[in-house]
């Protein structure tokens, strides 16, 4: 069951924190939840539609972060590979990025790209999933995507061939 929060990890600048401010205060019927980050200067800002925790240990993320989020946002300057996107997905959220190109390796075919730059774009990919069947379609997307990233199958095939030596 998807939380009811619009999520930013991360408030530091280079994350996309500048852009998280502007939609909440642009979507004030919206709740949002901002995690602050483990490094960096975080842009910490008081609205009434928003709330600030602190930065969660990795272990109680599912609880804590994903748990309470309905959309991930990912506007990011920059990701090698996207852990947090990757690990919305493996909760079903949909995911709403920055097409960097680590992110448009790790979400694939299930992120939703829009450029940073692009204030309006995000609003209406926020809007655009408050359809049910939108939702619905993105969520089994991000599922979709976990799956495929599933290392199992790799990992058994690895340790066939060590065991093979």
């Amino acid at each position: 069951t998807p939380g009811d929060r619009i999520t930013l990890i991360n408030l530091h600048l280079n994350k996309g924190a500048d852009l998280f401010w502007k939609l909440a205060e642009l979507m004030p019927e919206r709740q949002f939840l901002a995690v602050r980050g483990s490094y960096g200067e975080q842009d910490v800002r008081e609205m009434p539609n928003v709330e600030v925790i602190d930065n969660v240990p990795g272990a109680d993320m599912a609880r804590l972060v994903y748990g309470r989020t309905r959309i991930l946002l990912m506007p990011s300057e920059y990701e090698s590979w996207g852990r947090t996107a990757v690990e919305a997905c493996a909760s079903g959220i949909p995911v709403i990025a920055n097409p960097t190109r680590g992110l448009e390796e790790s979400l694939g075919d299930a992120g939703i790209f829009v450029d940073r730059s692009d204030v309006d774009g995000w609003r209406r990919a926020i809007e655009a999933l408050d359809d049910a069947d939108a939702y619905k379609k993105a969520s089994a997307a991000a599922k979709k995507r976990s799956r495929q990233l599933d290392p199992a199958a790799d990992l058994a095939v690895w340790r066939e061939a060590i065991e093979a030596l």
